[in-house]
């Protein structure tokens, strides 16, 4: 069957047909992003009123500084994270006891990947680490480890072989997807901020182990 070739009238209106999808086609997706990310605004902001809810105001705060805190950084080293939490180990270690850690442990041992998997989608458009790659649940793992046994070198370690130079809010929506995805309680919500804050900024960790000790 022979083809029959256009005029160029033809061929212009083809081309702008064509130029007009694919114009329509990037609007669209544009709109999808941006409703996606308005979607995942406002799932932290939420986020941020049910830990104000859970815990007081002065958790919430703190959870903002340290989204505030991660803007524009990356995760630091093992070393840089172990030494700054070591300054603090010693008072921290005398406000968790045995029974403490263990049930922080567990808590984090009963993780509803499903629910992690979520919280970290809408967290990665709203602290700024979509397309960072974090597997959640080995971090998750050493994370109940580490709070088992108080050492959490381990962890830091893990972190850095998995995510060392990505956007510091990779960290922090693993803290925060931790607190939607299990049933962890206060001193545990207050253990995770500082464990992930040394990765992100060490001038807050003060303001964290005082909002610890002071439980």
């Amino acid at each position: 069957m022979v083809e029959l070739s256009r005029s160029p009238i033809e061929n212009r209106i083809r081309r702008s047909f064509e130029e007009y999808i694919r114009k329509f086609s990037e609007l669209a997706e544009r709109a999808n992003d941006a409703e996606q990310t308005i979607e995942a605004v406002k799932f932290t902001l939420e986020f941020y009123a049910t830990i104000g809810e859970r815990f007081g105001e002065r958790a919430s705060t703190l959870a903002k500084g340290l989204a505030q805190s991660a803007k524009g950084k990356t995760i630091r080293n093992a070393e840089q994270a172990i030494n700054a939490f070591d300054a603090y180990k010693d008072a921290l270690d005398k406000k968790f006891s045995a029974q403490d850690r263990q049930a922080i442990s567990n808590a984090l041992g009963s993780l509803d990947q499903q629910t992690m998997a979520s919280s970290l989608s809408k967290f990665g458009k709203s602290l700024g680490f979509v397309g960072h790659m974090i597997d959640a649940v080995e971090l998750a793992t050493e994370a109940t480890k580490s709070a088992e046994s108080g050492n959490w070198a381990p962890f830091y370690i893990k972190a850095e072989t998995l995510i060392l130079g990505q956007a510091a809010g990779v960290i922090l929506g693993l803290a925060f997807g931790l607190t939607m995805a299990t049933p962890i309680g206060i001193l545990g919500f207050g253990l995770l901020l500082a464990a992930t804050g040394v990765l992100i900024d060490e001038t807050l960790v003060s303001e964290l182990n005082s909002y610890i000790t002071d439980l």
